[in-house]
Order: C-alpha cells, then structure tokens, then sequence
C-alpha cells in the first residue's frame, strides 16, 4: 500500500509519532514492571519503523 502525502503532511505526522516515542520512553523510565517495559519497548521500536519507512531524516522536521 502506498499513500502520497504532502510535505506539510509528512511533517504533522512526524511530530505525532515522535512525541509518541518521547511519552513511551517516559514510561518506561517509570515502569517497574519488566514486562510492560518490553511491550513498551516493542512500541518504540514500530514507531522508530513507521518514521523509517516514511523515509524523512528525523532533522527534517525541526
């Protein structure tokens, strides 16, 4: 599946995704649950995928 977005578009949905990961990180520094903290981590990990294959530099969107 493709989905053509502008570049306007790429950058809002950047901005989600990266705050997403900031608030994900935060709570895994909070966690003490090891588990939670591994799904946790998993999440970082599909979100750091989606803002690869969007294939933006991560600079581009300051």
């Amino acid at each position: 599946m493709n989905i053509n977005l502008s570049e306007e578009e790429v950058v809002y949905l950047l901005g989600i995704l990266e705050r997403e990961m900031a608030d994900t990180k935060s709570e895994i520094h909070h966690s003490e649950i090891y588990t939670f903290k591994e799904d946790l981590k998993k999440q970082i990990r599909f979100i750091q995928d989606l803002i690869n294959k969007m294939g933006v530099p991560r600079a581009a969107t300051h």
